[in-house]
């Protein structure tokens, strides 16, 4: 009986201090869980967007899946940059 009597005192004083803790405040409540509906929503597009890149990316498409998929692409980069290491002048002047 001891019990009941502390976990209905527990329960009356955990209820009054949700009553404090919501009264005057619902209008931010709500906004808030609207603010979180919103964020669910987008984070839900933003990752079948990427998920969109990246299969696209997979498939060689764009610059980056093609750089990925074509070897022959990447070695022409490849030695571009390394010549112009070599000779930096070459994209100023002409020879």
């Amino acid at each position: 009986m001891t019990d009941v009597a502390d976990i209905t005192t527990n329960a009356k004083t955990t209820t009054a201090s949700l009553d404090r803790l919501v009264a005057g405040n619902e209008a931010k409540l709500s906004a808030s869980i609207d603010n979180v509906a919103d964020s669910t929503a987008r984070l839900s597009t933003m990752t079948k967007d990427a998920g969109d890149v990246v299969d696209g990316i997979k498939k060689g498409n764009g610059t980056v899946g093609a750089l990925l998929k074509e070897r022959e692409i990447y070695d022409d980069l490849k030695e571009m940059l390394r010549n112009i290491k070599q000779r930096p002048w070459k994209i100023v002047w002409k020879e």
